[in-house]
């Protein structure tokens, strides 16, 4: 039976729409602090989308000592919060046609993702995610181990053939060390560069399910194929 792994942010839910406005605000603030020199543009704070809470503020602001870091990262999360109970928060467009789809041929779906619990607790809630998802599993949560080593924790106790989907090479990484096919996300924010070493790639949310057929259903596949 597979097992489908799903990445979060830029594969599933639009982030940019809660994280590029909170993490302005923060470093609107950090500049009138005189600790940063400017506001990201929205194009570079894509590249941080994806990423662990300490890699983004290596790459976002290394002149930060750790205490600054931790406490821009949690007003970055609050804001984040209160723009999810604004109802600003969105997945993309299909994304939830996508999972119910693969809940009906009752494959086993995971989330894993370099969000935070509490960031995860409310989105489990605002788009009722655990209707489709069997477990969640994340760094924060899970003695800081990176996504490489929790796939292999997934492979260790459920039943594969597994797939990682995702749109950042993290992604790509966590499925490839593992032996494991990849899925990149070209409507994510990681891109082609970053995503070169899937095994396939998709250009729409929307193309998963006929993909994940042919993978896994490839007669099934055939068959459909024949009656477009």
């Amino acid at each position: 039976m597979p097992t489908i792994v799903w990445d979060y942010d830029g594969t599933l839910h639009n982030s940019m729409r809660i994280y590029a406005p909170a993490v302005r605000s923060v470093f609107t603030d950090l500049k009138q602090w005189g600790l940063v020199e400017e506001v990201p543009e929205d194009k570079r704070i894509r590249e941080w989308i994806g990423l662990t809470r300490q890699d983004m503020w290596c790459q976002a602001a290394p002149q930060l000592d750790q205490e600054q870091q931790d406490s821009a990262g949690l007003m970055v999360g609050h804001l984040m919060r209160e723009l999810g109970l604004q109802g600003q928060a969105r997945l993309y467009p299909g994304a939830e046609r996508v999972l119910s789809w693969v809940k009906e041929h009752r494959w086993t779906q995971f989330m894993l993702t370099n969000a935070g619990s509490d960031y995860m607790g409310q989105h489990r809630e605002l788009f009722g995610l655990d209707q489709w998802f069997d477990a969640y599993y994340c760094p924060e949560g899970c003695d800081d181990r990176d996504k490489r080593e929790l796939f292999r924790d997934i492979q260790e106790k459920f039943d594969g053939p597994w797939i990682m989907i995702g749109d950042r090479k993290q992604d790509v990484e966590a499925a490839k060390c593992n032996d494991a096919p990849a899925l990149g996300c070209l409507y994510g924010y990681g891109g082609l560069e970053e995503l070169e070493m899937a095994d396939y790639t998709v250009a729409r949310i929307d193309q998963i399910p006929l993909l994940l057929e042919r993978i896994f259903c490839p007669e099934a596949s055939q068959r459909n194929l024949r009656t477009i």
